[in-house]
């Protein structure tokens, strides 16, 4: 299906955009390091408090949000595709919650 030049940059926008706000969200997080910092759909990250591997886990189970592992250094990240870009403010409190979860109950 062809979607031609200006509704493909329309939508490479939209997702630039959430990427953006969700690392803008992160970066708020005391002990969450934002890995990628950068124009890009992926957003990674890691923590010096709570492990980053059960964020990844907890935000599966408490919030249905499906996150990736990153091995070396152990860290997740998340990849804004056309699915999930429009929930992007459901994820910044969901991902609040799980660090939060997670400093109270390592």
């Amino acid at each position: 299906m062809k979607q031609g030049r200006e509704s493909f940059l329309d939508e490479s926008k939209e997702l630039l955009t959430a990427a953006k706000k969700i690392r803008e969200e992160i970066k708020k997080i005391p002990g969450v390091i934002l890995i990628s910092d950068h124009d890009t759909t992926v957003v990674s990250f890691t923590s010096d408090v709570v492990n980053s591997v059960a964020i990844n886990d907890l935000m599966h189970k408490r919030h249905r949000w499906m996150l990736n592992t990153i091995q070396l250094p152990l860290s997740s990240h998340l990849v804004v595709t056309d699915a999930n870009a429009q929930a992007w403010k459901e994820f910044a409190p969901a991902f609040r919650d799980c660090v939060e979860y997670l400093r109270e109950d390592p």
